[in-house]
């Protein structure tokens, strides 16, 4: 994509997150945002990615970065050459890289599958990592992806489900108590994302007990509190290890009924004043709409993009419509 690119797309999302999901197309960054995954951006294209964009990064301590470019050549090697590029300048961040379907990209992919939102948080879990390896002789090896093709989801009969826990559940935690393990989450709430699952999670038995923040999703974050519960705590690995588990499983659960409840909320019927009505029917018939939203858009950050802008915004109101304009769309924009 040619010409100056300014700003970065979301940046809002950048300070409560640990982990950014980055797209090749702002439709692509809608396709997620509007499943569901807020913590999103775009790269102005495949060879777009700006210094602000590493700044950002580094300027809010962001731990892990999806890539989620198209799954075709060029898009390929270029997401093999930014990560390479920022785990040489940012070592403390992880890169992943989200594959989708050989030649398609994230609005096509939502468009095909039966249930978008569930599908791209199964692309997110299943996110292979981009490292640099050194052999023996310290020569620096690229490891190429294999790009695999995606599997349809599991049927609902083979998908793991989390049994019931004795549970106690109040507006800022969990408490569980498991055999003599008593077991308690704060942070829950704190999720927005599907593709992550950051708690602070205490242990305590008696008087002894660990407590620590850790990304639920990432094994060695797992692993190492698995570790210090059973040295602090004196009990079996395996004991843990099935307890953090199960807990893991129902926070799943808890997450996805209160994302589910807020998209109820949000589908809800809204009565408007015949004041507002009228307002926004002076909106739709201002000829000076296209320049208006121009401007919106330009206030985001998105500045010199005018049809990538437009092409959001119409993307965005015509859910409304019989057909939904995607990213296959071939669209003229009359200026007025």
């Amino acid at each position: 994509m040619s010409g100056l690119h300014r700003g970065v797309f979301n940046l809002s999302v950048f300070n409560p997150a640990s982990e950014i999901t980055l797209c090749e197309s702002l439709m692509d960054a809608l396709t997620f945002w509007g499943n569901g995954f807020r913590h999103v951006t775009w790269s102005y294209g495949t060879n777009g990615f700006p210094d602000e964009h590493q700044k950002a990064l580094t300027d809010f301590s962001i731990e892990k970065l999806f890539i989620a470019y198209d799954n075709e050549e060029g898009a390929n090697k270029a997401a093999t050459v930014l990560a390479e590029k920022l785990q040489t300048e940012l070592p403390q961040l992880q890169v992943y890289r989200v594959v989708f379907s050989d030649g398609v990209d994230a609005n096509e992919y939502a468009l095909k599958v039966k249930s978008a939102q569930q599908s791209l948080e199964r692309l997110l879990r299943q996110a292979q990592p981009m490292t640099t390896l050194t052999d023996l002789q310290g020569q620096s090896e690229k490891v190429e992806l294999s790009i695999l093709a995606v599997q349809p989801l599991a049927s609902d009969k083979a998908k793991a489900t989390p049994d019931d826990l004795p549970i106690e559940i109040t507006d800022k935690e969990m408490k569980c108590q498991l055999d003599n393990l008593f077991y308690r989450v704060r942070g829950l709430d704190k999720n927005l994302s599907l593709g992550q699952l950051k708690i602070n999670l205490l242990v305590q038995v008696g008087d002894f007990l660990h407590v620590d923040t850790l990304a639920l999703y990432q094994s060695g974050q797992r692993n190492s509190f698995i570790q210090q519960a059973v040295i602090k705590c004196g009990k079996d690995d395996k004991k843990i290890k099935n307890d953090v588990g199960r807990l893991l499983l129902k926070l799943e659960q808890l997450r996805e009924e209160s994302h589910q409840k807020a998209r109820e909320k949000q589908s809800e019927t809204i009565t408007i004043t015949d004041e507002d009505q009228q307002a926004a029917l002076d909106l739709l018939k201002d000829k000076q709409l296209i320049t208006r939203i121009k401007k919106d858009f330009n206030t985001l950050g998105i500045v010199g993009k005018d049809t990538n802008g437009l092409t959001g915004y119409l993307a965005a109101v015509s859910r409304k419509l019989d057909k939904v304009v995607s990213g296959n769309d071939s669209i003229n924009f009359n200026s007025g």
